[in-house]
């Protein structure tokens, strides 16, 4: 019969205090037997390398990986410091919000990312060319030709189809209905590099810039070309009159037009120099355009020409004084018209003070300016003429008492003597020849002819004073035309 089997301990039913009664029922003694109370001191020799070997690589580890954090995290830090080109210009970002603008080139610390951002702005000039967008079709020969030949898309003219192919040829609408073509050159810039960054600058947007800066430079220059005329368009200046007083260009007035939409996407980019290349009617009506541009041309240059003819006659004549003198002139002409007696005389006292170099009255100028040239030389025969004719008046004046006081002494010796003055005074003209006779007592009948060369020689000289009269008369009454035509236009005028 077997014996009653005795419950087991609660230790021995607890799993965790048998593995513990397990583990604690192992021991281990060396050789000599020692004691167990030593076995921690007697153990050394067996367990301690191992662990010591695994305590000291798993603390070499931990240093290491700490060595390794630091120089990671110093690495992120200094992965923030950066280089800004001579070119370019930098925003620092931090969390997002903007902390520094238009950062100079150098090297610029920034938190890296997430933290923060550095944006590199480029600043430097973009070139940018719509060649066909305005422009008719080409071939590589024409195109070759059009730049190489001096005339340049002159040397063009007349080619090309009959009609225009809205596929392959560019084109402009203008105000008055024509129909142009022209090729558009300009740099740009990125000027506003916190508006730019916010609008363009990011991998995707950024390769659109210039498709967004084209389509600007279009619209600006349609709408320009859409208000204008062919003739502003050929020429590339507005017409003031047409224009209230606008006197731009085309290139600046299209330029606007562009750079307004620009700033009205906040882009931030601005647009440098500007230029409409070869503008021009289509090919085939190239040619009559020409004619019609050669006459005005040429038509302006005779304007020009008679501008600076008269304006090198005025000082020819005048000097520095021509304006003023002319201005003088003008006002008491005006008088005259107006029949202002007063002002009449004011304007003659200041015509005559300015001829003589003296200070008008009520003159506003500081200096009065000199009068030279031929109207100095014409003052002075002037005044010698004038000074001639009254020496002369009194010499006839004491002349004729002198003989009227020899001749109520004596009438016949007077009259005796004024007649040998006037046969000699006779004698001595040039076109009277004196022949010398011998004296004798017999009647003699003699026909004589004119010395030829003397008679040539008089009448030489009688055609060349004939001329001179003719001349300055022709000249007194051209004068006289241009005056009178000058006074019946101030008239006209002063009457409407």
């Amino acid at each position: 019969m077997s014996e009653p089997t005795n419950p087991s301990p609660a230790s021995e039913r607890d799993p965790v205090r048998r593995q513990r009664s397990a583990g604690a029922s192992v021991r281990l003694r060396d050789q000599a037997g020692a004691d167990p109370s030593t076995f921690g001191a007697a153990d050394d020799g067996i367990t301690d390398p191992a662990t010591s070997s695994l305590a000291d690589a798993l603390r070499i580890t931990y240093r290491l990986l700490q060595y390794a954090m630091i120089v990671v995290f110093a690495l992120f830090l200094f992965s923030g410091v950066q280089q800004i080109n001579e070119s370019e210009r930098g925003i620092n970002l931090t969390f997002g919000r903007v902390v520094g603008t238009d950062l100079p080139p150098g090297f610029r610390f920034s938190y890296p990312a997430p933290v923060g951002e550095l944006i590199k702005v480029p600043t430097a000039n973009e070139p940018l060319e719509l060649r066909k967008e305005f422009f008719f079709n080409l071939s590589e020969t024409e195109e070759s030709r059009m730049t190489t030949d001096p005339n340049g898309v002159q040397a063009l003219a007349g080619g090309g189809g009959d009609s225009l192919d809205p596929d392959v040829d560019g084109m402009l609408l203008l105000g008055d209905g024509s129909i142009a073509h022209a090729r558009v050159k300009l740099t740009y810039k990125r000027a506003n590099i916190v508006k730019y960054a916010a609008a363009i600058n990011s991998d995707n947007n950024r390769e659109q810039e210039k498709k967004i800066v084209t389509a600007a430079v279009r619209r600006g220059l349609i709408q320009t070309a859409a208000t204008i005329t062919i003739d502003e368009f050929l020429t590339k200046q507005l017409n003031p009159a047409l224009r209230n007083g606008d006197e731009r260009s085309l290139d600046t007035a299209a330029r606007d037009a562009a750079q307004k939409i620009l700033n009205s996407l906040d882009s931030g980019i601005e647009i440098g120099e500007f230029t409409i290349l070869y503008p021009t009617p289509p090919r085939r009506v190239m040619p009559e355009f020409n004619r019609v541009t050669s006459a005005s041309t040429e038509a302006k240059k005779a304007i020009e020409d008679a501008n600076a003819f008269r304006n090198d006659k005025l000082v020819e004549v005048a000097g520095e004084a021509a304006p003023a003198i002319l201005g003088a002139i003008d006002g008491y002409e005006k008088a005259l018209s107006t029949s202002d007696g007063p002002q009449a005389k004011k304007m003659l006292d200041q015509i005559d003070a300015l001829l003589s170099g003296e200070r008008p009255a009520g003159w506003q100028g500081e200096t009065v300016p000199v009068v030279t040239g031929e109207v100095t030389t014409i003052l002075d025969d002037a005044r010698q003429y004038r000074a001639t004719i009254a020496s002369r008046a009194r010499s006839d004046l004491a002349v004729f008492n002198a003989k009227r006081e020899t001749f109520r002494a004596n009438p016949r010796v007077m009259v005796a003597g004024e007649w040998t003055s006037a046969f000699g005074a006779f004698l001595s003209r040039p076109d009277v020849q004196t022949l010398l006779l011998p004296p004798t007592a017999e009647r003699i009948v003699m026909q004589i002819n004119r010395d030829p060369r003397i008679a040539r020689r008089i009448e030489q000289d009688r055609n060349a004073r004939e001329y001179e009269e003719a001349e300055k008369e022709r000249q007194r009454r051209m004068e006289r035309s241009r005056f009178q035509e000058r006074f019946d236009a101030e008239t006209h005028k002063v009457g409407q």
